[in-house]
């Protein structure tokens, strides 16, 4: 998944046409884009529309992800969103500021209980944990072993900025430690890893730099807070056409014994042969 375009989860007119975009997954936003008085009425306009809009995205076979940005946990929300996503038919729930694997066991815990009670197989909630403060940074591989659920983890920079007394635009080299780690966490437990929304929406080169430098990071993919943005983020997160040339000519050469061998001066062993195949499977998926 290479961008996620977030969607306030307040008006309905928006929220159906998010799913227009190419962006590869759309989360309906809960948390910081509803003003406190509207928790509830985005609460129970998201738990009515949802089954409109998964229901549409299946017949109209758009290749786009839904989640949702539930409250967090020390809001007094969490517990109805989460519940009312999951009668929606929400299958990827955002879980903003993570700290500890605590949060992710008492969601599961949740999510655990309403599977049962709606009758809906057990597990089939998944969820990404956003890594948004210092603490949740160090906790990365303690949240990531956290629960078979967690199928990504998510930095967010704004609040880790603030933190740190950092100003996010520029070259803040400071965000590459909580990057790699995040990144390094995803990878030890085979899931994806995304980056923060760049929040300059007229600055699109520095939403690209920022996107190129949180790839070569080991990140996954970013979220976009504008459709303008989605394009420059699919374009940092997919592989050039050298890049594919490169790994279809890799697998061509260990086709047969599948032995170690040289190709243009490079040796050609399993890693390699595994990049390669990443690299087109992932050229498939890409539109």
């Amino acid at each position: 998944m290479r961008s996620w375009l977030y969607t306030p989860a307040n008006t309905p007119s928006r929220m159906m046409n998010a799913t227009l975009y190419s962006a590869d997954g759309v989360v309906y936003d809960l948390e910081d884009s509803i003003a406190e008085a509207e928790k509830d009425e985005a609460r129970l306009l998201i738990s009515s529309m949802l089954p409109a809009i998964l229901a549409d995205v299946a017949a109209t076979m758009t290749q786009v992800s839904i989640a949702v940005r539930v409250n967090g946990f020390d809001s007094p929300h969490w517990e109805e969103d989460i519940r009312s996503v999951a009668q929606g038919g929400g299958r990827i729930i955002r879980l903003p500021k993570v700290e500890g694997p605590d949060q992710i066991h008492a969601a599961d815990a949740l999510l655990h209980a309403v599977e049962e009670e709606l009758g809906l197989p057990c597990g089939c909630v998944h969820l990404h944990a956003l890594l948004e403060t210092p603490r949740g940074v160090e906790a990365a591989f303690h949240i990531a072993d956290s629960s078979p659920r967690l199928i990504a983890l998510g930095f967010g920079a704004e609040d880790y900025c603030t933190a740190l007394s950092i100003h996010r635009k520029g070259e803040a080299y400071a965000l590459d430690y909580p990057r790699s780690r995040i990144a390094n966490a995803a990878a030890s437990r085979g899931i994806e890893a995304y980056d923060a929304a760049w929040g300059y929406i007229d600055d699109e080169e520095g939403l690209a730099r920022e996107g190129m430098r949180a790839r070569s990071l080991g990140m996954h993919g970013k979220s976009a807070i504008h459709p303008h943005q989605i394009d420059t983020i699919n374009r940092s997160f997919s592989f050039s056409q050298v890049q594919i040339d490169e790994a279809r000519s890799i697998i061509e050469a260990m086709e047969g014994d599948g032995s170690v061998r040289a190709q243009g001066g490079r040796m050609l062993d399993r890693p390699v042969v595994e990049w390669a195949k990443s690299v087109l499977a992932a050229s498939k998926r890409a539109p």
